[in-house]
């Protein structure tokens, strides 16, 4: 830890929460839910997503898949690697 003005500073925050997704995705468009899982370190945040099972609406129903992302200052990278339940074929 670090110490600023009295008070102890964490190097390292984890994190644990929910995103609300709406957009497009591979042509499809829709809404779902990515479980969020990371910690911030030295300024950079290191994440890993995965798909909340059923979250999928619209034409991104059946969505699943996992992913991260990091970023730091003003840049923001996400890979996610994603299919469905069922072909829309």
């Amino acid at each position: 830890m670090a110490q600023f003005d009295g008070l102890e500073h964490l190097d390292v925050v984890a994190e644990l929460h929910q995103e609300q997704v709406a957009g497009a995705l591979g042509g499809r468009s829709g809404t779902f839910s990515l479980a969020v899982k990371g910690e911030h370190r030295d300024g950079v945040a290191a994440t890993d997503v995965e798909v909340v099972a059923g979250s999928g609406t619209g034409e991104l129903a059946g969505l699943r898949g996992s992913g991260h992302y990091a970023a730091d200052a003003m840049t923001y990278t996400m890979v996610l690697d994603y299919d469905y339940d069922y072909d829309f074929g």
